[in-house]
């Protein structure tokens, strides 16, 4: 028997059950205030010395209409997402917009200094330099012992 063919079916299952992915795509772990309006969508990437976090966030018109802050292995994003429908009256809404906090613990520690943001085509891109120390290997010597 099969162990991971059935977990992989036991998902696809869990996934149909419950209207959306029912394991969280990788170990980070999120905080989302109580009381926002929803929580934005969003990837992180890694290379060897940054990280490049991107955020799914329709309906931002003006840089004032988020904020970002890093600190250490926390990346904060808040702000206010417009969405403008005209003259239509909404019928079924899956984007949602007003005020919205996301607080991420990112997989490793960062640099207060050398991060840049931009906004293009509905996508929010940071770019985060990682903390020396947390990509640098150490060698470590040992000894064998009772040989």
């Amino acid at each position: 028997m099969d162990q991971w063919k059935d977990m992989l079916e036991w998902k696809k299952i869990a996934d149909q059950y419950l209207g959306k992915s029912f394991f969280h795509p990788q170990n980070v772990q999120e905080r989302t205030k109580e009381g926002s309006a929803g929580s934005i969508a969003m990837n992180i990437y890694e290379s060897h010395h940054e990280l490049l976090c991107v955020a799914a966030m329709p309906g931002i018109e003006k840089d004032t209409d988020v904020t970002i802050s890093a600190e250490h292995q926390t990346l904060k994003i808040s702000g206010n997402v417009t969405i403008k429908n005209g003259v239509f009256k909404p019928v079924i809404e899956e984007f949602w917009g007003g005020e919205f906090e996301r607080e991420l613990y990112l997989p490793c520690p960062v640099r207060k200094e050398q991060v840049s943001a931009f906004y293009l085509k509905g996508f929010l891109y940071i770019r985060l330099m990682k903390l020396k120390d947390s990509y640098q290997q150490t060698r470590i010597d040992w000894k064998r012992f009772g040989d």
